[in-house]
């Protein structure tokens, strides 16, 4: 665990890309293969299952520290994350160190403990704990937890390992998509230049920069190919004669969620291709998209039921086309990719029955664009994507490359009601935020959570006000007298049965502090309600 742990430090106390990246390869040209692959499970942001739940291990810890259990819910309170609370309060190991590799921690000591007596894991953990020490205890606490966080993003791991090999970023980053199996054979799997066997691969995908530059500063609008950016899931479908797949912008497959989708694509004989594009609920009356509350109803579930598919019927809506038979289209411009991907639906490859074809929108000046914008929310979508003719499909966001040129967010002034602790690098701060909204009758009523958008000066004065405005507490959730008003902005506006106010936001954040605004002067439910017309959910 020592090299793993030392690479741990070294992420953490360096904010410098390049210096992280020499870090990765050191570590890489230093460790065995076999530990390599276990610590690229981490390096990729992914997790081994739970072995003992949160209060497993507060109870563990405060029977061998001593410490009573009301002492240590305030000091996890405290510290703000689990590991890092055990790793502090576990006592001086009598037994001397393990001396371990992260590979026998993780096939030796951890992954066997899965889905055993509480008895067994107890005894073993209690093992670890006397025998590790520092950094090396809180990294294990960490994956203990399933909160262990490195300092690197997969992206960055990918262009180190690019660099190490000396191998081209996009051909490591196609090969690691989807989760990490870790083994030698999976590592060389990786690495190695040149494969036997033609296995059809999703690509790493292609995304877009926030449009920050004003829209007649990027050219000529001849260059440049306009769409509208649609509310949905974010897919790729990789279609061979072995079968079909969707994989969502997270790298997970979701056959499950769209199982009328897969079983029209397997009907698809002698035909290989890899699709881009949005999966939506669709509105056959209105012919457009439904709202992403709707599609919610196919997502995180085991199996969608006969009735959920006919009441939420859904759409692939195409982008791009990244590969088609043998040939692989990701280095071709846009242009190319899209008059391939028309031929799969004049062809009748493609049927408009679960298929519909992204159409461009035609203009002749930035000025017509800004105006067609704007009525962005009357066709069910976010805003517009900008994507370069000229532009091959790359990894990850290529500035000056795709734009999306989102609507501007919907706004209300909000009470701030109650506050909770964050965890991390927030650990020990309020950062999570609930807001409240008037009612009908005057009553302040819960309506979103946020926790982004305050600078750390700003979360500095809240934590202050927080903290001498105290009226009650519920666990780790601290009421706050209701003074503060904040403007919260957000991209939509749900029906919630949940929420006592009877709505919820989609994704709120923080915009400001509104100082010149008094409590009673935020707004109420009326004025939601007002919004939420216009939106026409």
């Amino acid at each position: 665990m020592r090299k793993f742990t030392l690479l741990f430090e070294e992420l953490d106390s360096t904010t410098k890309s390049n210096e992280k990246i020499e870090a990765l390869v050191r570590y890489f040209n230093s460790e065995t293969f076999q530990n390599i692959s276990i610590a690229l499970k981490f390096l990729f942001g992914e997790r081994i299952p739970r072995i003992a739940s949160p209060k497993e291990l507060r109870a563990w810890v405060s029977e061998i520290s001593g410490v009573v259990p009301w002492l240590m819910e305030e000091s996890y309170e405290f510290v703000g994350d689990l590991a890092e609370t055990v790793s502090l309060l576990v006592p001086p190991g009598q037994c001397g160190t393990l001396n371990l590799s992260i590979c026998d921690v993780v096939n030796n000591y951890l992954r066997p403990l899965h889905g055993m007596e509480e008895s067994v894991r107890k005894q073993k953990i209690i093992e670890i704990w006397n025998r590790t020490q520092g950094n090396e205890l809180l990294l294990i606490n960490k994956m203990l937890t399933g909160g262990l966080r490195v300092g690197a993003s997969k992206r960055l791991v990918l262009k180190a390992m690019s660099r190490w090999q000396n191998l081209p970023e996009e051909l490591i980053a196609t090969r690691a998509v989807g989760a990490w199996i870790p083994s030698e054979e999976s590592l060389i799997a990786l690495i190695t230049p040149e494969l036997d066997g033609k296995t059809l691969l999703p690509k790493p995908f292609s995304l877009a920069s926030p449009l920050d530059v004003e829209v007649n500063q990027l050219g000529e609008e001849c260059d440049w190919s306009v769409e509208w950016k649609w509310d949905g899931i974010r897919a790729q479908i990789v279609k061979t004669a072995e079968g079909v797949t969707i994989w969502s912008r997270g790298e997970e497959v979701i056959n499950h969620s769209f199982p009328e989708l897969v079983d029209v694509l397997a009907d698809i004989k002698n035909e290989n291709f890899i699709l881009d594009g949005e999966i939506v609920v669709w509105n056959d009356s209105e012919k457009l998209p439904a709202p992403f509350s709707v599609l919610q109803k196919r997502l995180g579930r085991k199996n969608v039921s006969r009735k959920i598919i006919i009441d939420n019927p859904i759409k692939f809506i195409a982008y791009d086309l990244l590969h088609v038979g043998d040939s692989d289209l990701v280095e071709s411009r846009l242009e190319q990719r899209k008059c391939e991907l028309k031929s799969l639906f004049k062809k009748g490859v493609l049927t408009e029955s679960l298929f519909k074809l992204s159409s461009e929108i035609e203009f002749q000046s930035w000025e017509e664009l800004k105006s067609i914008r704007s009525t962005a929310r009357k066709m069910k979508a976010e805003g517009l994507m900008l994507k370069k003719i000229s532009s091959s499909y790359v990894f990850g966001r290529k500035k000056g490359h795709w734009w999306k040129w989102k609507l501007d967010p919907f706004k209300l002034d909000l009470v701030l009601m109650y506050a909770q602790s964050g965890h991390g690098r927030r650990a020990g701060l309020f950062s999570d935020f609930t807001f409240g909204i008037w009612s009908h009758d005057g009553k302040l009523l819960p309506l979103a959570k946020a926790y982004s958008g305050l600078t750390d000066v700003e979360m500095k004065k809240i934590n202050t006000f927080v903290r001498k405005n105290k009226i009650g507490k519920f666990g780790p959730v601290v009421h706050v007298k209701p003074e503060l008003v904040f403007e919260v902005a957000f991209e939509g506006i749900q029906i919630s049965a949940r929420h006592k106010s009877g709505y919820s936001l989609r994704f709120p954040r923080i915009s400001r502090i509104r100082d010149d605004k008094l409590m009673k002067d935020a707004d109420t439910i009326a004025s939601l309600e007002n919004l939420l017309k216009t939106i026409e959910i």
